[in-house]
C-alpha cells in the first residue's frame, strides 16, 4: 500500500456476512469471496456462498457455491491458478474451488470439488 491509508470501495457486499475468506487476483482486479455467516447467534447460518467481485467492472458475480458450508475459513491460490478452501467451522477437508486462470465462471470452471 502506498500511500499508508485505507478507503472504502462503493461496491457493496449484495448480502451482508461475516467470517468468510478472501483471496485477490490482483493481474484481474477481482476479489473472491468463499463461505461465511450471514448473522450472530441462532439468527445466523453457515453459508455455502462464492462470490467474485470485479473491480474493473464494479459488479459482483455469484458462482456456484462450495460442497459445504463454511465459517471462518482460510483461501488460497494453487499454483494451477485454482482457489482452494481449507478448514474452517462445517468442514474439516480441503475442497477445491475451480475458478480457472482466467477466473471465468463458466459450466468448465464454475464448479467445486473434493479432492484427497
Amino acid at each position: 500500500m502506498k500511500s499508508n491509508s485505507f478507503k472504502t470501495l462503493p461496491f457493496k457486499m449484495p448480502k451482508a456476512r461475516s467470517g468468510f475468506a478472501a483471496c485477490i487476483k490482483k493481474e484481474e482486479a477481482r476479489i473472491y469471496f468463499c463461505g461465511g455467516n450471514s448473522g450472530s447467534g441462532s439468527n445466523g447460518s453457515v453459508l455455502r456462498k462464492f462470490d467474485c467481485l470485479d473491480l474493473k467492472k464494479g459488479k459482483w458475480a455469484r458462482l456456484s457455491d462450495m460442497l459445504m458450508k463454511r465459517d471462518e475459513l482460510s483461501v488460497a491460490f494453487g499454483p494451477d491458478g485454482n482457489i482452494y478452501a481449507i478448514g474452517g467451522f462445517g468442514g474439516g477437508l480441503i475442497f477445491e474451488a475451480r475458478v480457472g486462470p482466467e477466473g471465468t465462471a463458466d459450466t468448465e470452471v464454475d464448479t467445486m470439488a473434493s479432492i484427497d
